[in-house]
């Protein structure tokens, strides 16, 4: 369900995920964020403090067999492949530059959390947790950004 009015929350997502941004969607992402930093009631999961705990311990511990890097980079993977099905990559590089990234990640810091703080984001949907929203193709750079990274370790 589409939420009317303006939003703001946090989302912390992975180094990775913004390069790979940069390369293939012109520096747009999906967004999941929360109201509150903490929200205790979502699963750990939908929680933006635990996923920043989580992508902390694997980047400083550079443990491959992680769960949410391993998700992270799985899901990265999938974006690209699916992307280059589409014909949505901007140049014949970006997938293998994009790839690379991801198989690069633990060498080159791309676990490494970051916390974004997203201001009154417009079109946000509302997901399975109590405070957990979506928002789509959102940019994190450039003159429209609504999104603030507020904490970079």
């Amino acid at each position: 369900m589409r939420v009317l009015g303006p939003i703001s929350g946090y989302s912390t997502q992975a180094k990775i995920s913004l390069e790979v941004a940069e390369l293939i969607n012109n520096s747009r992402l999906r967004f999941w964020f929360a109201t509150e930093f903490n929200p205790v009631d979502n699963d750990p999961r939908s929680n933006p403090l635990h996923i920043f705990d989580e992508l902390d311990r694997a980047a400083k511990s550079k443990d491959d067999r992680s769960r949410k890097a391993s998700s992270v980079a799985d899901n990265l993977r999938a974006w690209v492949s699916i992307w280059d099905v589409k014909g949505l990559l901007p140049t014949g590089e970006a997938q293998a530059e994009a790839l690379y990234a991801i198989k690069m990640a633990f060498e080159d810091g791309g676990f490494h959390p970051r916390v974004f703080y997203l201001s009154e984001v417009v079109g946000a949907i509302t997901e399975a947790q109590p405070d957990e929203y979506r928002v789509e193709n959102e940019p994190f750079a450039g003159p429209l950004a609504r999104v603030l990274r507020i904490l970079p370790p």
